[in-house]
């Protein structure tokens, strides 16, 4: 139970500093499928509902495992880094941007990815 609570509090924890305003890595969409994926299977077989009571454990777990793989290639690949940096490059247009059209100058297209 205790091993639960944890993990949700990590879960829980990523949405409140959002909230607050704080900057927390934003884990992929798709990770945050696997998570929640996980976290229903695992509350199944707890409460032994329906056929996941009869499911092996290494089943029952395996969206963790999955998401932490994807979290470890993600990192080692610098794929994590580099949409920070685009996320960042592109609040950067859109500032200067604003700043353009307020002054009365045209704005400034995105520069194309490769």
């Amino acid at each position: 139970m205790n091993n639960l609570c944890i993990c949700l509090n990590a879960i829980v924890g990523l949405a409140v500093d959002r909230l607050l305003g704080k900057v927390a890595p934003k884990p992929q969409e798709s990770t945050l499928y696997l998570l929640g994926l996980g976290i229903i299977l695992l509350l199944m077989k707890w409460q032994e509902i329906g056929p996941v009571a009869n499911w092996s454990w290494m089943w029952v777990l395996s969206p963790f495992a999955a998401a932490m793989i994807w979290w470890a290639w993600a990192d080692w690949s610098g794929y994590t880094k580099r949409k920070a940096m685009e996320k960042e490059d592109q609040r950067k247009l859109d500032r200067i941007n604003r700043n353009r059209e307020a002054i009365g100058q045209k704005a400034k297209a995105a520069p194309r990815r490769r």
